[in-house]
This record gives structure tokens, C-alpha cells and sequence, in this order.
């Protein structure tokens, strides 16, 4: 593929993106994706194959690409249905590999007894406005489900080629002051501290601290390091977006991260998903204050037809508890405060045919304005992509309810919610504000 036009600068910041390596291929043999795990590249039932591909990026400059390297381990026990961490067809192979190649940064990952059930991160950084990438497979075992994989790559923005702007000439700064959070359990991402991997309590220990960078349009302008999961800063005053990242953790896009001269300026509590497991998404809500206290409450349709619908909330946390359909609410906050606060955050597992319906409520909520003022954000992430839904933009409102989005676990998309897609009627299950005989309103 020839090279895009150069584009040198961007007004508007872009934000970080999925590279699904078979939707960017240019050539293939021996690999194709797999329902329901499309995302993912592994070989098919060959011993040997290739993918390789083009992805073209929206400015010249350095990017961050990350992806994970996944070893699925045997068990007997194991769900059916299941690719990782178990799987049950049968042992894997020690040595099997796949080589990569992306813009002349060169590695091969291979499996081993010590990486059975794990994932192995993969980071890098890369110069231009393309990725060209060619992976090869190689495994002893024609059988596909004992394939190594590879999962979407994270392709975030370092800095373009320009310097960055001159600081304002009486030498004013702000102050820029906010916490990093894992969204899964809420704990403080400070170096050497145990938090969830999005799954399991207490299994990772961060390795490093929190960078944030501060971009005017595709113009680094500064990059701060948290100390102890926290940032104090003074940032030349000005109107930003701002990309947090750090290890193991999608990266953090915050599209308002502006400074003002001379004062404090909260952002709040960053809160970054754990990477996902394939097959898995989650869902989280950050807000601000007031409100001190927001709910989610999740319709989790049935397996079958004769099986009624789940409802996740924190009266009921989990759906489908065991099974690789399981709902679950990872985290419920309830304290907010004018410096922010922890978020409320949903990990999905293989979604069912039907329709997943995600909404919010004011706890102990009386009117309409509480949920519209309350700057709610919900960020739905999946191996595919990120998709950010704001209240008063998406979605529809209806009394202490904000109806968000929908999931169609049919055809994986995900939908702002209107009154057809996600009726008032759901709030009769929970959630709603009053009761008039046999009617709940929302």
C-alpha cells in the first residue's frame, strides 16, 4: 500500500485505537479469525501460517503499540467453550511461536510450560504514520484451540514532530492535581501495590508509575509522572486532552484536560481498565460531584428463551455466576467528594444472543437534573475498540435513570439506548424512583 499524504499536525487530539489485525490485512495464509473470539489472530489447523498488513495512522509522529501474547493452559474441567486461561482439547506444546515484525521492531514470543494460562505483554514504541506488520505461526499441533494468540494491538499517540508551544510569556502555571485508580477494585495505582488484573483480587503488582501527557491537537506539550499513584503538577496554563497510560492497563484518554492559570485544577481520579481476556468487555462509570452516589444496573438477558433476564446491581452483583457468561459488578462506589472518587465498573464475559442494557441511577435520586449535571461518563471496552457515552449526549433520560447503551450479543454492537431499544419498563425490576400502584417509575 502506498503512504498516506503526510499529515504533520492535528487540531484535535487523536485518541488511542484498536489494531485488529485481520480487518488491516493485506495477505494470509494458514490464519483466519473465529467466532465468537474474532478479534483475536491464532493459527487455523495448519502448522504454519502468516498475516500480515497496514493499518494507516491520522499523523506523523511516535506511537505506543502494545498487545498481548496469549499461552491457553489444559484442563479437563475446563468450559467447553473456553480459549484462555483454560481450555479443554488437550495439552499444548512447548516451543510453538509467532514471530513479529512491525515497522522493523523484530521479536518472537514462544510458548512454555511457564507461561501456560498467561498473558504476555508486548510494548513498544514506533515511528511514522503506518504500522506494517507481519506475524508468521509455527506449532507442532495442527489442532487450532491449542494455538498460541495474539490479541488486538493498542496504538496510542507519543508525540508528533513538533516542539512544543512556547510557555505563555509572564510565565503563569497551573496546577493539575488527580489519582490513578484500577478500575476493577479501586485501589491506588502506586508502584509495588497489589491490584486486580480485571479478574482475579491482588494479582499484579504495579510495576511502574502513571505517565500522563498533555496534548494541544497531536503537540506533546508535557509529560508528568505520578508519584505514589498520585500527580501535582504545574503545567503551562491552556486547553488540553490528555492521555494517561501506564503498564498492563488501557490507556486512559481524558478529550477535556484543560489548565487553568494560577489555580488548582482537579482531574479528578483516573480510573484504567485492566486489559481484557479475550472475549470479555467491561463497562466504566466515572462522574463527578455531586452527586455523591451513582448505581448501574445491568439487564443481562437469558441463555434461553425459557430463561428470564438477570439483573446486575449491588443488590445483586453477579449474573451467571461460574460460567463464561458471567455479569459481574466489580466495583460499587458510593463516595464521591468535590475530588472525585472511585467508579463503578462491569466486567462482561462471552456474551448470549439477546440484548445487554446498561443504565444508571441517582442513588436516592428525586429529580432528573441530578443525573444531568453530574458530568456522567460511561466507557464500554472491548478487544475491538473504546467507545465513551456521555449523559445529556447519549442516551436518553428519564427521572434518577440515565438509559445509556444497549449490547446486542448477536452482532456485538453497541448502541446508545432510546425509548424502543431500552424501555422505562426495565426499572420495574429495580432501580426505580416511585411506585404508583402497579406502576414503577423511573
Amino acid at each position: 500500500c502506498p503512504p498516506p499524504p503526510a499529515i504533520t499536525r492535528l487540531d484535535k487530539t487523536p485518541a488511542p485505537a484498536m489494531c485488529i489485525w485481520w480487518e488491516h490485512r493485506t495477505r494470509t495464509q494458514g490464519v483466519r479469525p473465529a467466532v465468537p473470539f474474532r478479534s483475536l489472530s491464532k493459527a487455523d489447523d495448519v502448522a504454519w501460517g502468516f498475516l500480515e498488513g497496514v493499518m494507516n495512522l491520522p499523523v506523523d509522529g511516535r506511537w505506543l503499540v502494545r498487545f498481548g501474547f496469549f499461552s491457553p493452559a489444559y484442563s479437563a474441567q475446563a468450559d467447553p467453550d473456553a480459549i484462555f486461561p483454560l481450555q479443554s482439547i488437550g495439552q499444548p506444546s512447548d516451543g510453538d511461536s509467532i514471530e513479529m515484525n512491525i515497522n522493523g521492531v523484530t521479536q518472537t514470543f514462544k510458548t512454555a510450560s511457564s507461561n501456560y494460562g498467561k498473558k504476555l505483554p508486548v510494548e513498544f514504541t514506533v515511528e511514522g504514520q503506518q504500522l506494517r506488520y507481519h506475524f508468521e505461526f509455527r506449532s507442532t499441533s495442527t489442532v487450532r484451540r491449542l494455538h498460541p494468540f495474539i490479541t488486538p494491538g493498542e496504538v496510542v499517540l507519543v508525540r508528533d514532530r513538533n516542539p512544543a508551544p512556547p510557555p505563555p510569556a509572564d510565565g503563569s502555571k497551573g496546577k493539575a492535581v488527580a489519582t490513578a485508580r484500577d478500575a476493577v477494585d479501586g485501589n491506588v495505582l502506586a508502584m509495588g501495590a497489589l491490584v486486580s488484573n480485571g479478574y482475579i483480587a491482588s494479582s499484579w503488582k504495579v510495576a511502574d508509575e502513571v505517565d500522563i501527557s498533555f496534548f494541544t491537537g497531536s503537540t506533546l506539550v508535557s509529560k508528568q509522572t505520578f508519584k505514589s499513584g498520585n500527580l501535582e503538577a504545574d503545567i503551562p496554563p491552556g486547553s488540553y486532552s490528555c492521555v494517561a497510560v501506564t503498564d498492563n492497563f488501557y490507556a486512559y484518554f481524558l478529550r477535556e484536560c484543560d489548565v487553568l492559570p494560577k489555580v488548582t485544577t482537579y482531574l479528578g481520579d483516573l480510573s484504567l481498565s485492566p486489559m481484557l481476556y479475550p472475549g470479555t468487555t467491561r463497562a466504566v462509570l466515572a462522574w463527578g460531584f455531586p452527586p455523591k452516589d451513582l448505581d448501574t444496573y445491568v439487564t443481562v438477558p437469558g441463555d434461553s428463551a425459557s430463561q428470564p433476564p438477570c439483573l446486575v446491581w449491588y443488590k445483586n452483583k453477579i449474573c451467571n455466576k461460574g460460567d463464561v457468561t458471567q455479569v459481574a459488578l466489580d466495583l460499587d462506589s458510593t463516595g464521591h467528594n468535590a475530588q472525585g472518587g472511585k467508579p463503578e465498573t462491569t466486567t462482561f464475559g462471552s456474551v448470549v444472543g439477546g440484548r445487554y442494557i446498561y443504565r444508571v441511577q441517582v442513588f436516592k435520586g428525586t429529580t432528573s437534573d441530578e443525573i444531568l449535571n453530574s458530568g456522567g461518563v460511561v466507557t464500554f471496552y472491548s478487544e475491538d475498540f473504546q467507545q465513551r457515552f456521555k449523559v445529556g449526549r447519549d442516551g436518553y433520560v428519564e427521572g434518577i435513570n440515565w438509559f445509556v447503551f444497549y449490547l446486542d450479543g448477536t452482532t456485538m454492537q453497541v448502541m446508545p439506548c432510546d425509548r424502543t431499544t431500552c424501555p422505562t419498563s426495565l426499572c420495574a425490576a429495580g432501580g426505580w424512583r416511585v411506585q404508583q400502584g402497579t406502576s414503577y417509575l423511573c
